[in-house]
């Protein structure tokens, strides 16, 4: 995965989604956030497993793909 984005669009997004990550977790995979680039967008999603939160924002996709990262880092 290979992406551009504005700085301006990424660090609000991102800090909506982090509000939902608790610090601690059982399941790992929860302590991280998903980011998915296709087409001209990228999709910030987390989830505690009660609820989710998702943003999507502008981006120049070089090459498509899924990830995840940890959310407080």
């Amino acid at each position: 995965m290979k992406i551009t984005v504005n700085k301006d669009d990424l660090l609000p997004a991102l800090q909506r989604a982090v509000r939902l990550v608790e610090r601690r977790n059982t399941i790992p995979i929860l302590a991280n956030v998903k980011l998915e680039a296709a087409g001209n967008t990228l999709t910030i999603t987390a989830t505690d497993l009660d609820m989710q939160a998702t943003s999507t924002l502008p981006a120049e996709v070089a090459t498509p793909g899924e990830m995840t990262a940890p959310a407080h880092t």
